[in-house]
């Protein structure tokens, strides 16, 4: 059984910069009982700013996100590598770059080349 949200201290100034490879985001809800307690929105690579491919959110806290990953481990985009946190903007958009080759499956597909054996109309 989860443990209860109120296990995160709201008290923390411990933040941390995630990066975030879905394109719409994804929202990092603790439950407790079944009820929405704590809610944290991560920008998708939808966002305005984006690197390497990822939307990145600052000030995420960090108790939050350990909290959230820790419930969802085997959710796909932890097991995937989709979502990344790391403690300041320089170290998430370094992360970002080294990891820009990182396909989810959810990419735009290409205009020119859209699939094999498949030609644009002009």
């Amino acid at each position: 059984m989860a443990e209860p949200a109120s296990v995160i201290s709201q008290k923390s100034s411990d933040t941390v910069t995630v990066g975030c490879k879905l394109p719409h985001g994804i929202h990092m809800d603790i439950h407790n009982q079944g009820e929405t307690r704590q809610r944290v929105t991560l920008k998708g690579n939808n966002d305005k700013k984006v690197i390497g491919g990822f939307g990145i959110t600052e000030n995420v806290p960090k108790a939050h996100f350990d909290e959230w990953i820790k419930r969802n481990k085997n959710h796909p985009s932890v097991t995937g590598g989709y979502i990344f946190a790391m403690r300041d903007m320089a170290s998430a958009e370094a992360a970002a770059e080294e990891l820009k080759d990182l396909r989810n499956g959810l990419e735009a597909l290409d205009q020119e080349k859209p699939a094999k054996d498949i030609s644009p109309v002009n």
